[in-house]
């Protein structure tokens, strides 16, 4: 009777042993499905995560490609009505109220040129130093024909012709400012 009573008693069990297993299946299939359902989560947060950054990162340089052009162009228009008051054209007093005038109505925000350069753009701040290097070396170069016109005499050819290379070069070194930003975009 022993042997009987044995199988009996695993034919018993049987059914509670069926129920542990399938729930021991069940919950290792729920296990595996969340650890998917979370990975696949993580893959696709990370993916938004990264292409929202890259939108900002475009956002900003295209911000900067603009603000570089913005603050070259009012920088030169600021020198124009200098390079008619250094050849005679017209006053050295009415160029600079003029000057004056493009200054306050085109007046870039430096500022926050300078610190999309320090925060943002690391990598490009000895180029926008040049940049400020140039805008230093017109205004050094305007500086004689200034003196000049003030004692009310006319500047030489040699200093006109460097105040108006110097202005030149502000758009120049704009460019390669500008050109940067875009290379800097393309990598990006």
């Amino acid at each position: 009777m022993d042997q009987i009573s044995t199988p009996t008693l695993w034919i018993s069990f049987m059914p509670i042993l069926t129920v542990v297993v399938t729930a021991a299946a069940t919950l290792f299939g729920v296990f595996l499905s969340n650890r998917n359902a979370q990975n696949t989560l993580r893959l696709q947060l990370d993916h938004q995560r990264r292409q929202a950054e890259s939108e900002k990162n475009a956002s900003r340089l295209e911000e900067l490609f603009v603000a570089i052009g913005h603050f070259a162009h009012s920088t030169s228009m600021f020198y124009v009505p200098f390079l008619s008051a250094a050849s005679g054209q017209v006053t050295l007093k009415w160029a600079r109220e003029k000057s004056l005038q493009e200054g306050f109505k085109n007046a870039p925000d430096h500022e926050r040129l300078e610190m999309m350069f320090y925060l943002y753009y690391p990598q490009l701040k000895s180029d926008f130093a040049l940049f400020k290097a140039v805008l230093q070396d017109v205004h050094s170069k305007w500086s004689p024909c200034e003196k000049a016109l003030e004692n009310r005499q006319t500047p030489t050819d040699e200093q006109k012709k460097a105040f108006a290379t110097a202005f030149l070069l502000i758009d120049l070194r704009a460019k390669d400012l500008k050109e940067r930003v875009a290379k800097l975009a393309d990598t990006a």
